[in-house]
């Protein structure tokens, strides 16, 4: 089984594209960075991002490469699989691995419906983001890197909350 690192919700973007999506309040990117140096001192088998990596409605191409330098250095490293999130464009919606599926989880979700998403789901050996808001046991919700600092890491099959 692999040891694999989960984290959604980055949300990389301009100081001018933050402030309209999120406020003036919005965190700076610091846990970006902390969390990418140290996964990149300790690369999992398989690293996933489960989207919304940047805001590529908002602003230009691949900005995030030279906004989150060690967040790009991290996702060129091999056994890097990238989903779609609702911020960010890509074909591939979910993942499974180990029996246990990634995904962003925004797929016929309002930020409401997320207590009955869970309900529906508890038990489910499903990894998700979207919601920014972390929650341990199955189905994992990693939460946000950007706002709350958290990602997953599952190993053997046991999932766990971690914080950056």
């Amino acid at each position: 089984m692999a040891r694999v690192i989960a984290f959604s919700c980055a949300h990389v973007c301009t100081p001018e594209t933050c402030a309209m999506l999120f406020g003036a309040s919005a965190p700076d990117g610091a846990p970006l960075e902390a969390f990418a140096q140290r996964t990149l001192e300790d690369m999992p088998d398989v690293l996933v991002c489960l989207g919304d990596l940047w805001e590529a409605y908002y602003d230009p191409p691949d900005i995030w490469q030279t906004l989150a330098p060690s967040l790009a250095e991290l996702l060129a490293q091999p056994g890097v699989v990238r989903l779609a999130g609702n911020h960010d464009p890509g074909s591939l919606i979910h993942v499974e691995i180990d029996g246990v599926r990634y995904e962003h989880g925004h797929h016929g979700l309002r930020p409401s419906d997320t207590p009955h998403m869970r309900a529906a789901h508890r038990g489910k050996r499903m990894v998700h983001g979207h919601t920014h808001e972390p929650q341990e046991g199955w189905p994992l919700d990693v939460g946000s890197l950007r706002f709350t600092g958290t990602y997953g890491e599952i190993i053997d099959g046991v999932a766990r909350l971690r914080r950056v």
